[in-house]
């Protein structure tokens, strides 16, 4: 092959080579599940799965604190607090919510016997006093939902483990359907309620 053409052959091979490879580059994906880096046998990789079948994943929640500096046993406040829990719940990929206003307590009650009754006492605002007594005098797990200050409480909700990291940006950042829905309320709830604010990315 002559020394003018060897150029050309080295350009047209190469850009077959390249036509060839493009269908296979463009189906690379970028794995993130750490899981996949390691043997299926590694006995620190099965450990790990025995943990998580008997205590759930470590990583599979979020947290999202709201703060209302002039109290939060109040109806307008805990209301809020119910609406957001209801909104968060139909997000995808949310797999359960609990928040101060779905708190359930086991009870005795006479004849009846034990019942689940809740928490907090939603629509009977003349019993929130009461709630507050209970909740701050009892030695319990639901104390965890309430500040120590009474000014903030905590919403937990538990997402889909196996979700993509995309799908789990999205739920980070909202469904937009969702997220539109919540900041409208919310911007009408805090320009009537100055002193409330929420402390989470979620809610920003």
């Amino acid at each position: 092959m002559s020394s003018k053409k060897l150029p050309w052959f080295i350009i047209i091979v190469t850009a077959a080579l390249t036509a060839m490879a493009i269908p296979r580059l463009l189906q690379l994906k970028i794995d993130y599940d750490i899981e996949n880096f390691f043997d299926p046998e590694d006995s620190d990789l099965i450990y790990y799965h025995q943990h998580r079948e008997t205590f759930e994943s470590d990583n599979n929640f979020i947290l999202i604190a709201i703060e209302n500096k002039k109290g939060i046993f109040n109806k307008d406040f805990l209301h809020l607090i119910d609406s957001v829990t209801k909104h968060l719940k139909d997000l995808k990929y949310v797999e359960n919510i609990v928040s101060p206003t779905t708190l359930k307590k086991v009870i005795k009650v006479p004849i009846v016997g034990y019942i689940n009754a809740p928490v907090i006492h939603l629509n009977e605002p003349e019993r929130l006093a009461e709630d507050k007594e209970i909740i701050y005098n009892t030695n319990d797990f639901f104390q965890s939902f309430f500040s120590q200050d009474t000014a903030s409480v905590l919403i937990y909700l538990t997402k889909d483990v196996s979700i993509s990291a995309s799908a789990n940006d999205s739920l980070l950042h909202n469904d937009r359907e969702h997220a539109e829905n919540i900041q409208l309320w919310r911007l009408s709830y805090c320009r009537k309620n100055k002193n409330t604010k929420l402390l989470c990315n979620y809610c920003k």
